[in-house]
């Protein structure tokens, strides 16, 4: 036998040995195999690392969300505690900016509900009541209010007005005075009449210092509480004064405004 024919037979082998090999693996390479594991693994691992970092945003995440409720159940507990705790005086004084005294109380035990009476601390003529039922307070000071500088008005006009004066089931005073009106030309003339009246009311907050006290005022402005004197067109209400601040210009617009509004629907 040649050197030819040798390296044949050693070829012969070689091919032989490495069929061999592929036929106990059923016919897979042996490096695409390893390199398959290679990736497996390195899935394995990437998953593992998933896994611990999802646990941990869970964990965190939860901790966060029971941190959140429990803040927003105490500031609700503690909301309701405040209201349920109002101070009555203190709450009309902030809302009216009136001073008060108190006269007495009739409470039941523990909670303080029931009913408060008070007076107008530069004004003590002037007396109301309140009641506080938990964290809610009613009180009829403004109705007072109206009812005593409206009687005390010294003007022929006032006799135009319709009067609504009443007692609630609370004991509260109701009072309300409007002027009935049809027509454009009586709507300017009842705001007139009605911007007199407030002009009486505020000329008597200062000669008495200032009742209602709000630094805030400028000259010509308005700001005595007499939202329930009022016109009325169609059995509905037109109400020229309402809110503080307003001019006696601003008083005549908004009453142009709401009665156009009315015609208009």
């Amino acid at each position: 036998m040649g050197n030819k024919e040798d390296w044949e037979d050693v070829e012969k082998s070689v091919r032989k040995a490495e069929e061999e090999k592929l036929k106990s693996y059923k016919g897979i390479d042996i490096t695409e195999m390893l390199k398959r594991k290679n990736i497996k693994s390195k899935n394995n691992i990437s998953g593992e690392i998933i896994k611990f970092v999802s646990k941990r945003l869970i964990v965190i995440f939860t901790i966060i969300s029971i941190f959140i409720i429990i803040t927003i159940v105490w500031a609700y507990l503690d909301s309701m505690r405040n209201a349920h705790d109002i101070d009555v005086k203190q709450h009309i004084e902030s809302f009216q900016h009136i001073k008060i005294n108190q006269i007495y109380e009739n409470l039941d035990e523990g909670e303080h509900n029931g009913e408060y009476c008070f007076e107008i601390k530069k004004y003590p003529l002037i007396k109301f009541k309140a009641i506080k039922h938990f964290g809610q307070e009613k009180n009829d000071l403004i109705d007072q209010l109206n009812k005593y500088l409206f009687d005390n008005w010294n003007s022929y006009k006032k006799d135009r007005f319709e009067i609504i004066e009443n007692k609630n089931e609370e004991g509260l005073l109701e009072f309300k005075a409007y002027l009935t009106i049809n027509t454009y030309e009586e709507l300017i003339e009842g705001t007139q009449i009605i911007i007199e009246f407030l002009k009486y009311t505020e000329e008597w907050n200062e000669q008495n210092d200032r009742i209602v006290d709000l630094w805030q005022q400028k000259e010509g402005q308005f700001v005595m509480p007499m939202y329930n004197i009022y016109l009325m067109k169609d059995n509905k209400p037109i109400v020229p004064h309402s809110a503080l601040f307003q001019t006696a210009d601003e008083i005549m617009e908004n009453a142009k405004q709401t009665y156009n509004s009315l015609i208009s629907e």
